[in-house]
């Protein structure tokens, strides 16, 4: 399953990372769709399908206009996001059946993760390049021995600090210890994920506090559990994990774009 859905009993909530990856529009009826997937009993080669028609969808986005929906959706199919099929009994029931490729969110979620990391490794790369050339002008002006610390200093040594592997282990030790696992600090992409929410300011107790609020929930649920992982917890969705009452708020006309 897509971590670019949301697991939860949810309809109309959407993943922030879904929405700039696909669009606002496609993100949201997309989410809705995996919402009734999730209730259906209708597995037809073996995916899941729920049917509906075009009017019936509208009545569940009514800040919409019918044109509207009827064009989301058609960018959902277009896209290859949204599977469409006519499994109805009568031949006159022209009713479309609709399931999700969630193969080609995974892909999605991958070209994104990756993305990502190249943006955040290109950003590293230059910070690290621009200290080195700050460290050997002031090499050039004698060691700089007899000179008062620049202000600057603490914020690098804040950097540094953030940056080495004992608070990547103080995270990680943490996880293994309430979920029982064996993930490893030094992982690239864990030390990745870790670093971006550092940058977004993030503490030791906000990690803390994801990790027990998902083990607390996963933990015992056999289609769940699997995602009590680094990649799952610490990515774009970390701030609705640390504030996840937050979504059972019901959305309003004014968080959509209602242009036709």
């Amino acid at each position: 399953m897509s971590k670019c859905l949301i697991q939860d009993d949810y309809s109309r909530v959407f993943s922030p990372s879904l929405a700039a990856a696909i669009g606002l529009n496609e993100a949201i009826v997309l989410q809705q769709v995996h919402y009734w997937l999730s209730t259906s009993q209708h597995r037809i080669d073996g995916k899941v399908w729920v049917y509906n028609s075009y009017e019936a969808w509208n009545e569940q986005f009514p800040f919409w206009s019918f044109s509207m929906v009827k064009r989301v959706i058609r960018s959902l199919e277009k896209g290859g996001y949204l599977l469409s099929g006519n499994f109805n009994k009568s031949q006159m029931d022209q009713t479309k059946w609709y399931s999700i490729d969630y193969d080609k969110l995974e892909q999605l979620e991958l070209k994104v993760v990756t993305e990502c990391e190249d943006e955040e490794g290109k950003s590293d790369d230059s910070m690290l390049h621009q200290e080195t050339m700050n460290g050997s002008k002031g090499a050039d002006e004698g060691n700089g021995l007899n000179k008062p610390i620049p202000k600057s200093t603490t914020k690098n040594t804040t950097k540094i600090t953030t940056n080495n592997h004992s608070f990547y282990k103080k995270v990680i030790d943490y996880l293994n210890t309430q979920n029982n696992s064996r993930f490893q600090e030094n992982n690239r992409k864990t030390q990745s994920l870790l670093r971006a929410r550092l940058k977004e300011g993030y503490t030791l107790e906000d990690f803390q506090k994801v990790i027990d609020t998902k083990v607390s929930e996963w933990r015992h649920h056999p289609q769940m559990s699997k995602y009590i992982r680094p990649e799952t917890l610490f990515g774009n969705k970390f701030e609705s994990y640390l504030h996840q009452r937050s979504f059972s708020q019901p959305l309003r006309e004014e968080d959509f774009d209602l242009c036709d």
